[in-house]
């Protein structure tokens, strides 16, 4: 008995155990470099030890983002890597690629748009809009309307904002005030609680990036609500302001 389960142990890869601990410590922990690229190197060589291969690629490359752009051929120049691990790097760079392209980006408008005319148009782009949008509106320093983005598409009672979507364009492109607009098909134009926190996180990403956040308006077929008009923006604006936020300015009654 014990010689079949020493035979057992003998059959089975040295490295079997550290991939389970590597799996175990991803679902709780954040992983460094080489262990994040051990793991990726895991599905493209299933049946070896991938820990020296991880630690030359990125003593070679010096970093995840250009061992991953770096092309087959240079990979292969690295010890270890084969057509399976050049195949599967490929394949990941061209996933990242075609996923930034998805992004949304802003579109130019045919004409500029003073902000205080903007009101005329909203019947227009959103009376027949019959699903939640979140899209955003960018200005320039003379408050006049130059581009457009559609930043998250829901059903026809709710829709998800991602910051992340904004956040990257105010880096790129940063523009000089911001207007986002969310209609409602299937109900009044009064915010919710989640456009209120919608609303909060625009803030938050504005202040962050030196963007004057103009205005969040809620459209509900042919009648608006403006967090500017209403008052609720200042409030809003002063409480949710990086400097606030940072220097304390934005404890809640009661906080220490």
């Amino acid at each position: 008995m014990k010689e079949q389960q020493n035979t057992e142990k003998a059959k089975k890869p040295s490295h079997a155990g550290h991939r389970a601990r590597i799996f175990e410590k991803a679902k709780n922990e954040r992983l460094c470099d080489s262990e994040l690229l051990e793991l990726l190197l895991f599905y493209a060589v299933p049946r070896r030890d991938t820990r020296d291969v991880a630690h030359d690629l990125l003593s070679a490359y010096g970093s995840l983002r250009n061992v991953l752009q770096a092309g087959p051929t240079a990979l292969a120049r690295v010890k270890g890597v084969g057509e399976n691990v050049t195949a599967f790097f490929s394949a990941l760079n061209e996933l990242f690629l075609r996923c930034r392209e998805d992004a949304p980006k802003p579109t130019p408008l045919m004409v500029k748009t003073k902000y205080d005319e903007f009101w005329k148009y909203l019947d227009g782009i959103y009376a027949t809009v019959d699903y939640e949008v979140v899209d955003a509106y960018f200005l320039d320093s003379e408050s006049r309307i130059y581009s457009s983005c559609r930043l998250a598409k829901g059903d026809n009672c709710s829709v998800q904002f991602h910051p992340p979507a904004l956040s990257k364009i105010l880096v790129e492109t940063p523009p000089a005030g911001l207007v986002i607009v969310h209609n409602h098909p299937q109900s009044t134009a009064e915010p919710s609680v989640a456009d209120k926190e919608m609303t909060e996180k625009c803030q938050v990403l504005c202040s962050l990036h030196n963007v004057m956040f103009c205005d969040h308006v809620i459209y509900a077929k042919g009648h608006r609500y403006s967090y500017y008009d209403s008052g609720n923006l200042q409030s809003i604006s002063k409480r949710y302001s990086i400097e606030n936020i940072v220097g304390g300015g934005g404890k809640t009654h009661g906080e220490e």
